[in-house]
């Protein structure tokens, strides 16, 4: 019995042997897979941050190449530039990008008149800031929907200019830079002025966009007040004519005649954020030693005062501005012997307009960031203001009045959608011009 009991023992000591090892291996492999499990699960959520982090790291990386090629847009104006043009100097180094455009759809009321559509501005502005004291700023123009070789269209570099900044009393401009005189020939951005066209008088007396060749300096003397002193290429005064101003005597940089040079200074002063008053004057001859003009000279002298206000919803804007030519009945007797034509040139010229504009969005949708601003803007421009000699008026050009009434709506303060009527009217009688009403839309970026 014993060697059975025995036989049997064994043989259930070595199931329970085999069993024992069997539950664990089964533990061990239950072990490892829940190990392999958390092994994987680690794993995991591993890949989940490193995914996490590389898309904040590239976000930010977008965010810094962004940020430094092309700024975000705001009001910021750089001594009188619009806010794209300012971008540049509010960067630390590198490339900086923006611009802005327009286009607008005119009907005149006159039988007859066609109505028209026009592209009419789109422009780049290309910044480089090579460190805190060197900066390179520049717009370049498409004007009607492309260049001279694809139809009435053209393309000019608007200024290009490079800035030593030295002292916050005395920085030197030097380049193709724009005269700092009005409101509009420094700051043309379509978001910064009421009306899809500019103001006449900012485009005949300051024949706006205005930019000559030169060097100067510019700087802020004590706070809230800044000046700029250009010496710069004069006229060409032997393309003036009577129905444009000084327009047509601009030379824009481009191969521009240099025997007769003009200086020309600005002063501003804001004793608060809301307020601007400020003056400027320009002095020239522009007679460039033109043979047609048989060596007289043009002296020619321009002058403004200026005045705005930007506060509580309201926009308010007034400035006069006059000029002198002095030989002006010489050069209107050279030019109709030479061409036949009598350019009708005026000794002095006298300009002026007042506009205010509110914004009425607070009333209907406070805190929406949009806005609507009905404005009225009355101008006064008299081209024949005095006649040299026994020159005589054209009664066309003299006592000019633009009552211009409109609508302005930014759904972003990037974007505007402009409408205006502007009723013309001179000395000549009623009918000597064209009424006109305008739509349209511009961008800055």
């Amino acid at each position: 019995m014993q060697p059975r009991f025995s036989s049997k023992f064994e043989a259930l000591a070595g199931h329970c042997r085999r069993g024992a090892i069997a539950f664990v291996v089964g533990l061990l492999c239950v072990s490892g897979m829940a190990q392999a499990a958390d092994s994987e699960a680690e794993q995991n959520s591993r890949i989940d941050r490193l995914e996490s982090t590389v898309e904040a790291l590239t976000s930010e990386l977008e965010k810094a190449v962004s940020g430094a090629v092309v700024p975000d847009s705001d009001d910021a104006s750089f001594y009188g530039l619009g806010p794209a043009a300012s971008k540049v100097y509010k960067i630390d180094r590198g490339l900086s990008l923006g611009g802005y455009g327009e286009a607008y759809y005119g009907r005149k009321l006159q039988d007859g008149a066609s109505d028209s559509t026009d592209f009419y501005r789109m422009v780049l502005y290309a910044g480089y800031k090579f460190n805190d004291w060197i900066v390179l700023n520049s717009e370049i123009e498409f004007e009607h929907g492309g260049s001279a070789v694809s139809g009435a269209g053209k393309v000019g570099v608007e200024f290009a200019t490079v800035d030593f900044m030295l002292r916050d009393w005395a920085n030197v401009r030097t380049g193709l830079m724009l005269v700092p005189m009005g409101f509009i020939n420094e700051m043309h951005e379509p978001v910064t002025y009421f009306g899809n066209l500019r103001p006449r008088v900012e485009q005949t007396i300051i024949p706006s966009t205005w930019r000559e060749n030169g060097v100067g300096l510019y700087g802020t003397l004590t706070e809230g007040l800044t000046y700029k002193l250009y010496a710069m290429n004069g006229f060409e005064g032997a393309d003036f004519r009577a129905k444009d101003g000084f327009r047509g005597g601009r030379q824009k940089g481009g191969k521009a005649i240099a025997n007769n040079a003009a200086l020309v200074g600005r002063v501003d002063w804001s004793p608060t954020d809301a307020w601007d008053l400020g003056a400027s004057i320009y002095y020239g001859d522009s007679g460039q030693d033109d043979a047609l003009l048989n060596g007289n000279a043009l002296s020619t002298t321009i002058w403004d005062v200026h005045l705005q206000y930007q506060g509580h919803g309201a926009r308010v804007r007034g400035l006069v501005t006059g000029s002198n030519l002095d030989g002006a009945a010489a050069l209107n007797a050279a030019v109709l012997a030479d061409t036949g034509s009598n350019p009708n040139n005026a000794k002095e010229m006298l300009g002026a307009y007042a506009e205010i504009g509110y914004d009425i969005m607070p009333f209907f949708s406070p805190g929406s960031g949009q806005s609507i601003e009905p404005f009225y803007r009355f101008s006064y421009l008299d081209l024949q203001h005095e006649m040299d000699g026994a020159d005589v008026a054209d009664l066309k050009y003299k006592d000019v009045h633009y009552h211009t009434v409109g609508l302005s709506y930014k759904p972003i303060p990037q974007v505007v959608v402009k409408l205006d009527y502007r009723n013309i009217s001179s000395a000549a009688g009623d009918d000597s011009y064209s009424n006109e009403f305008n739509v349209g839309i511009g961008f800055v970026f």
